[in-house]
């Protein structure tokens, strides 16, 4: 998980009403399945709403949905979608990907979550 506090790396947010300055931009990067993803949903809603900040929270393409319709009807603040490259919940519903995570072994299991996240950058090296 990467949390980033840079109000000049991020982009103009067309959907924030205008008129409607937000004090800080605040950016959360976060890769995996559902239950990895939805505490962080939960956690960038609530910073929106009880700080009036504008959240960017970004994640698999997968999850687009899920975070807009969780994070939608904020009293204060936003939060904005930005798709992030992997698909983490394809890569662990394979066989190898069953067999590893069921492995007692731990170098086996961290192999398999690094492999899992391996495209979360499209710009970063491929495992």
């Amino acid at each position: 998980m990467a949390l980033l506090c840079q109000r000049a790396c991020l982009p103009t947010f067309k959907a924030v009403p205008a008129g409607r300055a937000l004090p800080l931009d605040f950016a959360c990067v976060r890769a995996g399945t559902r239950g990895d993803v939805q505490p962080f949903v939960a956690l960038a809603r609530g910073m929106a709403e009880q700080n009036n900040w504008l959240v960017t929270f970004a994640t698999e393409l997968r999850w687009r949905d899920f975070v807009l319709s969780k994070t939608r009807g904020l009293s204060a603040g936003a939060v904005r979608f930005r798709p992030t490259g992997g698909d983490t919940s394809a890569r662990i519903e394979g066989w190898i990907a069953r067999l590893f995570i069921e492995s007692k072994m731990e170098m086996l299991q961290c192999m398999m979550l690094a492999w899992s996240e391996a495209d979360f950058f499209s710009s970063g090296p491929a495992l």
